[in-house]
């Protein structure tokens, strides 16, 4: 595991409710749908699954492995909460390991490299309410408040082509913003709109 994450940064500020992330499970179900096809069929044969994540506004990275042989590491996990922090407050949310396998399944479809960058990832209810006051764009009861979404971009890929291979694919939430040039993706009901 690589991470230039501070030592200081792993103490969480605060934290979601407990049991928040099984509660909204079923929620993500209905958005789990994946096509099937030759571009993901080595994604199934996997024995882990490994992901590069950078946070644009505090320039902190990672390079991990958060499962093998179908368990989730829970340090990893917890890594990847404090790197995905709300950047305005501080605070720490649990990140839905589904957000991750969808970052990884986008990866093996577009042939890249799963490394990314991190406009978004987990959002305070305080700080959504903000943005929701400031744009139109951002839902007032955001599913980055509960760390089901991701705002990204791929150093390799443009952000339409991430959107068009997200879309195809099924991958819950797709939404492209080409003014901002960042691929929105969720763990909700499979849909997709650009913005």
């Amino acid at each position: 595991m690589r991470s230039n994450i501070p030592k200081s940064a792993a103490a969480p500020v605060a934290t979601q409710q407990p049991g928040r992330r099984q509660i909204l499970a079923g929620l993500a179900g209905g958005g789990a749908a994946l096509a099937a096809g030759p571009a993901l069929a080595g994604y199934w044969e996997k024995h882990e699954r490994r992901i590069g994540l950078r946070n644009l506004w505090t320039d902190e990275e990672l390079e991990l492995t958060y499962w093998r042989e179908g368990t989730y590491d829970t340090d990893a996990m917890a890594t990847i909460d404090v790197l995905l922090r709300d950047r305005r407050t501080g605070q720490i949310g649990s990140i839905f390991y589904q957000v991750l396998d969808h970052l990884v399944r986008l990866a093996e479809a577009t042939g890249a490299s799963a490394d990314f960058d991190v406009i978004s990832g987990f959002r305070s209810d305080s700080t959504n309410a903000w943005l929701a006051n400031k744009s139109e764009g951002v839902a007032t009861n955001s599913l980055h408040t509960y760390g089901m979404a991701i705002d990204i971009r791929h150093r390799d890929i443009s952000a339409e082509r991430l959107f068009e291979t997200a879309a195809g694919l099924n991958l819950g939430g797709a939404g492209l913003y080409r003014r901002s040039n960042f691929l929105h993706m969720d763990v909700g009901p499979a849909r997709h709109w650009t913005g």
